[in-house]
């Protein structure tokens, strides 16, 4: 009980924990018949999961499922509660998943990935899992791959004219680009690499899935950088980034019916030969695209910007700006007026989210 208080407090002592135990440890001290045990543990993982990999294993090897159910007993409940938001803070793929958003301060980092919504019984899929699975040309799962790319970004970026209207062949192209792994090329790239030591065995934490890199997506986020953070303004900045969104991925829509993209989509992931498409290879999106894209170009220059799923297809930002002293939230439009900034909780706004 002692050592499980000391390892709570102790932030070098969490670091050694995770180093030399494993997940199922954890997950022990959550099932334990007492309460101070179960309090510790929580409080435990609480700290250990501001590593991504932890909070990954966490929701990997069902540790929020037992989180859950302490949420019930009354004198646990709080430290269940900010378990989960630690894990799920520090795992975002299984955040949105789970909970259909990330807030302004989740910032998405290389790695996360959109497999859509929680199903009622479902578990969060691992990119493992994902990588493994047969094709299925339905939904396909978009990922967000940061790693720069043997040439320099700045070298291979798109002209201006070139950067809003990328063709699926040279996506296709680019997206090739370091998919040899440890001397395995073609389709064999989807394949993990092994773990690096003994001491991640004994950890439960499989090592990140090895997947293409995205050179369009750091193209786009070039481009934002150089051309719309240095805006004198944060609406200049959030008004220019929607149309630039729009202009990436087929343009403003007047009728969602006449706007066909499945089959472009399809293509592109058929050529891929995955379940996962990188975010920058969607030359043709609709409200689930070019809102992650928003978020993910606004976390890269710094605007504050969140992220909405709901029923029926329709994902949404929604930013915050400074009128008159006060802080306003407004909802972007990235699909029918691109650049409009619609009040949130305005009429045309819970229009934009739910027909």
């Amino acid at each position: 009980m002692e050592a499980l208080a000391m390892l709570s407090a102790d932030y070098e002592a969490r670091q050694q924990f995770s180093e030399t135990c494993s997940i199922s440890t954890l997950l022990e001290l959550l099932q334990s018949p007492r309460d101070e045990m179960r309090g510790m543990a929580c409080k435990l993982l609480a700290g250990l999961a501001n590593n991504s990999n932890v909070a990954e294993s966490a929701v990997e090897h069902n540790a929020m499922e037992l989180l859950s159910d302490l949420i019930k007993h009354p004198k646990l409940a709080s430290l269940a509660q900010q378990a989960i938001d630690q894990v799920l803070n520090s795992n975002l793929s299984a955040k949105y998943w789970q909970c259909g958003q990330l807030s302004h301060s989740n910032i998405i980092k290389d790695g996360f990935f959109d497999a859509g919504q929680a199903r009622s019984g479902e578990k969060h899929p691992s990119l493992k899992q994902l990588l493994q699975k047969p094709l299925l040309l339905n939904r396909p799962v978009l990922y967000v791959n940061l790693q720069a790319c043997k040439t320099d970004v700045s070298e291979d970026m798109p002209s201006e004219a070139s950067a809003t209207s990328v063709s699926s062949k040279e996506t296709r192209s680019k997206s090739r680009v370091g998919k040899d792994v440890k001397g395995r090329k073609g389709k064999q790239q989807q394949q993990l690499p092994a773990a690096t030591n003994d001491k991640e065995d004994s950890n439960d934490v499989e090592a990140p899935a090895t997947l293409p890199t995205d050179p369009t997506l750091l193209a786009y986020i070039a481009h934002v950088k150089q051309h719309i953070q240095p805006l004198p303004s944060i609406k200049e900045q959030v008004i220019s980034l929607a149309v630039y969104i729009s202009d990436t991925m087929g343009g403003e829509i007047k009728e969602l019916s006449s706007f066909t993209f499945e089959l472009v989509n399809g293509q592109v992931q058929y050529k891929e030969g995955s379940n996962l498409i990188p975010l920058g290879a969607i030359t043709k999106g609709l409200f689930r695209h070019r809102a992650l894209l928003y978020k993910v170009l606004c976390d890269s220059i710094g605007l504050t910007c969140s992220l909405h799923c709901s029923q029926y297809g329709r994902v949404w930002n929604t930013i915050i700006l400074t009128m008159d002293s006060n802080c306003v939230t407004f909802v972007v439009d990235l699909v029918y007026h691109p650049g409009r900034l619609m009040l949130a909780g305005s009429p045309e706004a819970i229009q934009y989210q739910t027909v």
